[in-house]
């Protein structure tokens, strides 16, 4: 399928919404819209400004086909390193090789200029075998998102035409289900750091991790769905945002935390993990 890419400009900022919107929603669709759309708006925010605070000399480029806006690529190129920071692409436009030649093109102008290509990607995501397949190789974990970057080898494995619609879901092997939960488990009551992306800093206790259940609605298939309760001093109390935290010793992670109000002297907050999906 023929594309072609143009910088982002202020007319397309919601069209950016709408793509963050497209990508996100499934994983609130046990959610009224009423409570769903106020979050997706929030966690759009929150993304930008951490790309921004991340990836200060990123550029943003609009994917057009056939006319029509159709996904984005984020792009962070500097003297040391080319980051693939995001790629996107609405539902329809999926699995039709679109993504697989952005990656394939960065990857060209990577190994042109001797630089290194890196990216992160959620475990169980099916681009990290797209990933894999283009030479990346896995550098390190959270337990939630593999940082990549692209290997030496200057052929890599040749990718079907139609780039992930034949490409299955894969969970790379050192990924196991509920990985997510247990590593929060294992931080049960130890002292955590937390600074929100408007640098407020400040140490959360983690008290308790519990699946999370629907009280009514349709069947679910709940996954690995869970939620952790926190608490925390009273000042200064962190807003409902993302928010980056790091145990000792462990790699920095964000999550989206919620202040539930205050309770014997402390302030609660919760983080909900919730992969839910209608059964098929």
């Amino acid at each position: 399928m023929n594309f072609r890419l143009q910088a982002a400009t202020p007319q397309d900022d919601s069209f950016l919404a709408d793509l963050f919107y497209d990508a996100r929603a499934p994983e609130f669709a046990s959610l009224p819209a009423a409570v769903s759309g106020p979050l997706l708006e929030m966690q759009q925010r929150a993304q930008i400004r951490a790309y921004a605070e991340k990836f200060p000399a990123a550029v943003n480029q609009i994917v057009w086909i056939e006319g029509e806006r159709a996904g984005r690529l984020l792009v962070s190129s500097t003297a040391a390193e080319i980051h693939l920071v995001d790629v996107a692409l609405l539902g329809r436009f999926r699995g039709q090789g679109v993504g697989t030649q952005l990656v394939a093109e960065l990857c060209r102008k990577a190994r042109a200029a001797n630089l290194p290509l890196r990216l992160s990607v959620q475990g169980g995501n099916p681009a990290y075998r797209l990933y894999q397949r283009l030479g990346f190789v896995a550098t390190g974990s959270d337990g939630v998102y593999f940082a990549m970057e692209l290997g030496t080898q200057s052929s890599p494995a040749p990718l079907p035409q139609d780039g992930l619609a034949e490409l299955e879901p894969v969970v790379p092997p050192v990924v196991e289900p509920g990985l997510t939960q247990l590593y929060f488990r294992s931080l049960l009551g130890k002292r955590i750091a937390v600074r929100t992306l408007g640098g407020v800093q400040s140490e959360l206790f983690v008290d308790q991790v519990q699946p999370l259940t629907l009280a009514r609605g349709p069947a679910m298939e709940m996954g690995d769905s869970f939620r952790v309760d926190f608490t925390g001093p009273l000042d200064p109390v962190l807003p409902p945002e993302t928010v980056e935290i790091a145990a000792p010793g462990e790699t920095p992670q964000v999550l989206f935390l919620s202040p539930l109000g205050p309770r014997d002297g402390a302030m609660l907050y919760e983080a909900i993990f919730n992969r839910a999906q209608l059964p098929v």
